[in-house]
């Protein structure tokens, strides 16, 4: 689970950072960290795949970073060359 890895900040405030880009999040009001965490699910966080070890920002979210979409990009530039 992804609480673990929010930062608690002053004034019941918490902030998420991205494990694709290490983009922050804007700091969260909540009552704790669960909350926090829904209420960045609701703005398009999500965890990393398959095991959610690290949150993950909208644009890290949508973008393919499996192994297999890398290896098709690779042979794609190479026959670009």
């Amino acid at each position: 689970m992804t609480l673990d890895r929010l930062r608690t900040l002053s004034d019941g405030r918490y902030e998420a950072v991205c494990g694709g880009c290490l983009a922050s999040s804007a700091p969260i009001r909540a009552v704790d960290a669960f909350l926090a965490w829904a209420e960045l699910l609701a703005l398009g966080w999500r965890t990393s795949e398959p095991v959610g070890r690290y949150p993950l920002c909208p644009v890290c979210a949508v973008a393919d970073r499996s192994i297999e979409a890398a290896v098709k990009r690779a042979h794609k530039s190479r026959k670009r060359k």
